[in-house]
């Protein structure tokens, strides 16, 4: 018995890491670390293999365990999102973001901006293959402002945008 609860634990802890390494991993391969996320994909694949082998061992001498171990990742996995809503959370205000938007029609769009408090320039531009759109670029202060930017944006059809985390922002005038 205390073998299963031992391993109860052990799935429990593996789903954590392996959902922490995966985090991890996104992150890496968001900041360009090729090497990195080769690595951890390495440790996070171990990881992901010994616990398969652990739950197939125990269910060879019942069936049954399986639905132990299977709320021992289940609990693992909420454990994993909560502390993602606390680090979410706590990164709102230390992230920057940086916007662009190229479109076309959409006139009211700008003026929408402006009433919802974003800060933003406007300038028309010429695109070789598309023709004449409207470009606007923006920074946001978090992610919680991006979001709101997105909102902006839904069902508004011919748009180009692109949103990229930024380490700084400069605002010159």
């Amino acid at each position: 018995m205390g073998a299963l609860i031992l391993a109860g634990f052990v799935v429990l802890f593996g789903r954590i890491l392996q959902d922490i390494l995966f985090n991890l991993k996104i992150e890496i391969f968001g900041r360009g670390i090729r090497i990195g996320v080769v690595v951890i994909n390495f440790f996070e694949s171990i990881v992901g293999l010994y616990i398969i082998k652990l739950v197939l061992d125990l269910v060879n001498q019942n069936v049954f365990l399986i639905i132990f171990l299977g709320l021992g990742s289940s609990a693992g996995g909420l454990l994993v999102l909560m502390v993602r809503q606390k680090y979410d959370r706590k990164l709102v205000g230390q992230r920057v973001y940086f916007a662009r938007v190229a479109y076309k029609g959409n006139d009211d769009l700008p003026a929408l901006l402006e009433e919802k408090g974003f800060i933003f320039t406007l300038r028309e531009i010429d695109y070789i293959n598309m023709g004449p759109m409207s470009l606007i670029e923006c920074a946001f202060e978090n992610r919680k402002r991006k979001e709101e930017f997105k909102d902006c944006l839904k069902g508004r059809p011919d748009k180009i945008v692109t949103i990229l985390p930024a380490r700084e922002v400069y605002w010159t005038v």
